[in-house]
């Protein structure tokens, strides 16, 4: 698999950072927001495969950054992270585009499912592209 350019939104620095550790250590490159008008900003500047995007942060929610970055970089598979228990907003972002949705408190387990999907969708890809 190669490494992953991951994006971590999330105004609890303590989880971008555990999860940034974590990734850095399977391999990917990770960049970090504190809020959504950041991450939309990361993925205008610079080319990221994986967006883990918590629901509620300052400025832009993560369902209002996943729409932004779908403009600005349409390749960007985002992914919602949220500690709330509001099924009509998740189900809101997934119809519009969230590849999934993480409920907090996560497992590493859960989080490594997702990279290793969002992996073989973009190899998988590669390979079509290849063959064309």
């Amino acid at each position: 698999m190669r490494p992953l350019s991951v994006l971590i939104a999330d105004d609890a620095e303590g989880l971008r950072s555990v999860l940034r550790s974590v990734m850095e250590a399977w391999g990917h490159r990770v960049r970090e927001a504190a809020n959504g008008e950041e991450a939309v900003e990361a993925a205008r500047r610079e080319k990221i495969d994986l967006a883990l995007l918590d629901l509620e942060m300052p400025n832009l929610d993560g369902a209002q950054a996943q729409a932004h970055i779908a403009q600005v970089s349409p390749a960007t598979i985002c992914v919602l992270m949220t500690g709330a228990h509001s099924r009509r907003r998740v189900a809101e972002a997934l119809r519009r585009g969230a590849f999934a949705c993480l409920r907090k408190p996560f497992s590493l387990k859960a989080v490594e499912a997702i990279i290793l999907e969002v992996a073989a969708a973009r190899e998988a890809a590669a390979s079509a592209a290849v063959s064309a």
